[in-house]
Formats: C-alpha cells, structure tokens, sequence
C-alpha cells in the first residue's frame, strides 16, 4: 500500500525532478545584485539567483533599498519558485541563474 503525501510547495505531481522549497530564506548580494534562494530535488540542495534587474520589472516600481528588493521578492516568490522548478527540469543542475527567458510574459 502506497503511503498518500501532500503535494510539496513548487512541485507537479508524479514529476520526477520536483523542487521543493521548505525553506523561505533568500538572501541579496549586492556586491553582484543578485537575490539567492534555495530549493531541493528529492535530496539534492539547488541554488537559484535572480538578478535584481529582473526583480525591479517584476516588482514595477523602483526599489531603493536591500528591504524593498527581498520584499518583492517575497511578493512574487510563487511565480519564481515556479520559474526555478522549470529552470531545474530543462538543465538538471544545482547552481541556476534565473534570467528573462525563464519567466513567462
């Protein structure tokens, strides 16, 4: 008898390179404008990075201050955890830079 589990947070059902993202810290680097997070596939630690310049689109608006760009961050977390699990499924590695042709239009 097969043991019922709850879907995780940023995985498909039945996908086999399913990302899950228990944990909710990111952190920015602004030495290299980047906000990093991280994720894992079955027990496989994944960074991801978004460059800033792709969260001040996101977000709309102009962000002043380290705050503001973790809080749209925080704001579009479902949309990039999504684009980081699509990311992960094309090339299977444990280090991905998130860029524009990761994110729908």
């Amino acid at each position: 008898m097969n043991a019922f589990r709850w879907p995780q947070r940023g995985a498909k059902a039945g996908s086999r390179s399913a990302v899950m993202f228990p944990n909710r810290s990111r952190s920015l680097g602004s030495v290299r404008a980047r906000v990093t997070f991280w994720g894992y596939a079955s027990t496989v630690e994944l960074t991801f990075q978004l460059d800033t310049r792709r969260l001040q689109s996101m977000a709309g608006v102009h962000l002043l201050d380290d705050a503001s760009f973790l809080q749209a961050f925080d704001a579009n977390r479902e949309l990039i955890e999504g684009a980081a699990s699509q990311a992960y499924a094309r090339h299977r590695v444990t280090f991905c830079r998130l860029d524009s042709a990761d994110f729908p239009m």
